[in-house]
């Protein structure tokens, strides 16, 4: 079956709703003519079929390079199948049907030396109620469940967001409350304390509103984060777990790279100058030189094994698929680099996308359907292995400083997930002394920029750690294995 119908046992007073527009029809006609040859299973959820499936054989037509030029016109019409999706997505609110069960989680374990493998303790689960999943070291793996109200967990979530957009200098002065309040209505501290002492990496795989907050930053009863207890690394959904696990690209020497389009941050000159001094090869599009067009027809994706963003960004939480990054001649809406574009780039050797941009981790919160679409997933979905994004506006600066040592653990061998976590500890640890020397000994930055940076940092103390607060690096996070 490749394309499916989507009225289906649905109550009689909303068969109205199902009356799509000729729009939808005509392209689920246009879609199945693509792949008519490539029989598939379509997921359905909220009544419209979900395009999971369309993306997988997307990724197929990698492999096939008989079929490969059809990629882009298959790309987007998916991308219009989605927002059309959207525009019904109030008007669908049917029960929703997720074909991934505990056995397909249990087969992504990663198995770790002590960790026998068990069988999955399968429990209902209520919508209502907030689950933990995660496997010790015994015969089984157990389901840990919080029957407090969901409205009740959810509240504080939104107060935080609420205040990040009304008054951001308040929201920064509380973030570290935040972080230790979400830590005990998570029970987070109990949960960890059944982790056996040998585990020294956990992959979180965020539901809904949790893939907001910076989980890699939450403040244990000891005063200490969870990221000092654990590399932390993300997933947005075991599926795309699973798309990582069979996409890992070793190599790391080619690097393209967007550097301030908008010519407006200042250290993104810094950042990315200094990390293309780590490859072998680096082509890079800077300031007005960094168009859609020189993007677009750059023709070589296929080849590079890190993508560098620095500049900015927006998500677009009423139309997830028009976020953007803003490129040179951002003015003009269509200059810009949407999500739904990137599912278009080939980066079937790409390592490492490391969006040091505004707000590119953020993901629709608000239907379980939508999960999955945000600038990381269109990365991975892309062929990328890994991607670091983040939450919120850093400062260029933090951000310059904290990419720096990053990509200066990736040279000795560090994992992405390990490499980054290294970097925030060190920007967050570092005292003023610290960092000048380490600036100083940085032999790759340019001599104005090291005068630069140590003038900067004559407004601290030389004992004071001026970053040590969570906002200057909890924002960025790995979405890796």
């Amino acid at each position: 079956m490749i394309i499916s119908k989507v009225k289906q046992d649905i109550p009689g007073k909303k068969i109205e709703v199902l009356k799509l527009e000729h729009s939808i029809d005509n392209l689920y006609d246009l879609i199945a003519e693509k792949v008519k040859d490539n029989p598939i299973n379509v997921l359905f959820i909220s009544g419209i079929e979900k395009s999971l499936a369309l993306e997988d054989y997307i990724k197929r037509t990698l492999e096939k390079p008989k079929i490969y030029h059809e990629k882009g016109s298959i790309s987007r019409l998916l991308g219009h199948l989605n927002w059309q999706r959207e525009r019904f997505r109030d008007d669908f609110n049917f029960p929703q049907i997720l074909q991934f069960h505990f056995a397909d989680i249990n087969s992504l374990k990663i198995e770790r030396e002590g960790f026998p493998k068990g069988d999955v303790e399968q429990q209902a689960i209520n919508s209502r109620e907030i689950y933990v999943v995660y496997e010790i070291p015994v015969n089984k793996n157990f389901l840990f469940q919080d029957k407090r109200a969901f409205d009740e967990f959810v509240a504080p979530i939104n107060e935080d967001l609420n205040l990040y957009y009304s008054d951001k200098q308040k929201w920064i002065s509380e973030l570290s409350f935040y972080l230790r309040n979400f830590t005990q209505i998570l029970n987070l501290d109990e949960i960890i304390s059944h982790i056996p002492q040998q585990c020294q990496k956990i992959i979180l795989i965020p539901h809904r509103f949790l893939h907001l907050l910076p989980i890699h930053a939450f403040i244990l009863n000891d005063g200490s984060y969870l990221l000092d207890r654990y590399e932390v690394t993300y997933s947005p959904s075991c599926r795309l777990l699973q798309l990582i696990k069979n996409q890992q690209h070793p190599n790391f020497e080619k690097l393209f790279a967007i550097q301030n389009p908008t010519e407006d941050l200042i250290y993104t000159d810094l950042e990315v100058e200094t990390i293309s001094s780590y490859f072998d090869s680096a082509e890079i599009l800077a300031k007005e030189k960094a168009t859609k067009t020189a993007f677009k027809t750059y023709n070589d994706f296929s080849s590079v094994n890190c993508l560098h963003f620095s500049c900015h960004g927006y998500f677009n939480i009423n139309y997830p698929l028009e976020s953007s990054l803003l490129l040179a001649n951002a003015e003009t809406k269509t200059e810009n680099l949407t999500l739904a574009e990137v599912f278009e780039v080939n980066l079937s050797k790409c390592r490492l996308v490391t969006l040091s941009t505004c707000e590119t981790g953020l993901t629709d919160f608000r239907d379980l359907s939508d999960e999955y679409i945000s600038f990381p997933s269109s990365f991975i979905y892309a062929g990328s292995s890994n991607v670091v994004s983040n939450l919120w506006i850093p400062d260029d600066l933090y951000a310059a400083l904290l990419m720096i040592k990053f990509y200066q653990n990736l040279h000795q061998n560090f994992t992405v997930s390990a490499a980054l976590n290294k970097a925030q500890i060190w920007l967050r640890d570092s005292t003023t002394k610290e960092l000048q020397e380490w600036i100083k000994n940085n032999h790759l930055m340019s001599a104005a920029s090291v005068t630069h940076l140590s003038e900067y940092l004559l407004w601290f103390d030389l004992d004071e750690q001026p970053f040590e607060e969570p906002f200057y690096w909890a924002a960025f996070s790995a979405i890796s294995q």
